[in-house]
């Protein structure tokens, strides 16, 4: 009489032998090996950000042909900085002269309904050299000058220049140097006193 498959074996029968396969425990490690590194990606993505910032950088060489020293203007231009606009690549490819003074912010925003913002500086220096500045350091730093010349609606000079930001819009920098003023006293006598600006602006779809 042949045994059926729920009956047990009798003494001195041959034993089932079991096929062979993946052991149980190697496949556990696999397991948690992989679960493990899917929780230290999350939580690197929480404390990193999906796009990482880009840093400032502590310090910036002065391009060939420049007439002043260059220097990062992130601290300068945080003020114009809310809510990661304009974004760290358009602000580090920015750079002021050595030596210029921060003056007051204006914005511009909420009459333009889009991003618009300056800030004005004062340096002991004649205006030549500070316009020179602005059109050999911004194409320098990647800008795509469009045009220099005369402003609308105000007296100076200004370089004109866009380039494209990391949040998918083109940024336009305009740097408006006014005519050099000479004070009657003071260590500027001879030198004089430019103010210029410095106007960050999001370009529209429509522009």
């Amino acid at each position: 009489m042949s045994l059926t498959a729920t009956e047990s074996q009798t003494p001195g029968s041959t034993p089932r032998r079991e096929m062979p396969g993946p052991s149980v425990k190697l496949a556990f490690v696999v397991v948690a090996l992989a679960f493990g590194i899917i929780v230290l990606g999350l939580i690197a993505q929480v404390f990193t950000g999906s796009n990482p910032p880009v840093a400032a950088p502590s310090s910036v060489p002065t391009a060939k042909g420049s007439p002043l020293k260059a220097i990062s203007s992130s601290s300068a231009l945080a003020p114009l900085v809310s809510s990661g606009e304009p974004p760290a690549d358009i602000i580090n490819a920015i750079v002021l002269p050595a030596g210029s003074e921060p003056g007051a912010v204006i914005d511009d925003t909420n009459a333009a309904e889009s991003y618009d913002e300056q800030r004005l500086f004062a340096i002991v220096e004649p205006e030549q050299k500070v316009i020179t500045f602005f059109e050999v350091e911004l194409a320098a730093q990647g800008w795509h000058v469009e045009s220099t010349g005369k402003p609308k609606n105000q007296p100076g000079f200004e370089v004109l220049a866009q380039r494209a930001g990391s949040d998918g819009y083109y940024w336009e920098i305009g740097a408006v140097v006014s005519p050099t003023a000479f004070p009657l006293s003071g260590a500027a006598r001879s030198t004089g006193v430019t103010k210029f600006e410095v106007r960050l602006f999001q370009v529209s779809d429509s522009d």
